[in-house]
């Protein structure tokens, strides 16, 4: 999260102009999912004024990418960005929420299966088995379905 450093100190001594901007909290209606609320909690884990545990974790993960704090904010503070290292930080801790962890396991399942999947469909192509191959095709997720 240092490499963050400068825009999560920058919302947690901010008076907060860019709160309405948030569609989590807006829902929510909790200080604690405000861009200020979930930049302060990435601040103080940063430092270690708070530990970081499931708790605050929890709220790295309240914040759909959407931008719109940035658009309302002076400093142009990445929110976003801030966030996703800051819950690449809780599941390295072991703390991120149950569902994000689980997501990324299915995630890693989906693309060992579509390289397995893409292997046996060209197995009959000597560039493939060579690794020799100029062009290289990626299904993407959707093209791998689930059996």
């Amino acid at each position: 999260m240092d490499e963050h450093e400068r825009a999560h100190t920058y919302c947690a001594y901010c008076p907060k102009l860019c709160r309405f901007a948030c569609p989590v909290a807006t829902v929510q209606a909790r200080e604690t999912t405000t861009p200020w609320g979930k930049m302060s909690a990435v601040h103080h884990a940063a430092r270690g004024t708070l530990p970081l545990d499931a708790s605050i974790a929890a709220t790295f993960y309240a914040c759909t990418g959407c931008q719109r704090c940035k658009t309302f904010c002076v400093h142009e503070n990445e929110v976003a960005a801030t966030l996703t290292a800051a819950r690449s930080e809780a599941v390295l801790a072991g703390v991120a929420p149950a569902a994000a962890v689980e997501v990324i396991a299915r995630h890693a399942e989906r693309e060992r299966r579509a390289v397995r999947e893409g292997a046996a469909l060209f197995a009959d192509e000597p560039a493939v088995r060579a690794g020799t191959g100029e062009t290289v095709f990626v299904p993407g997720c959707t093209a791998v379905t689930q059996t």
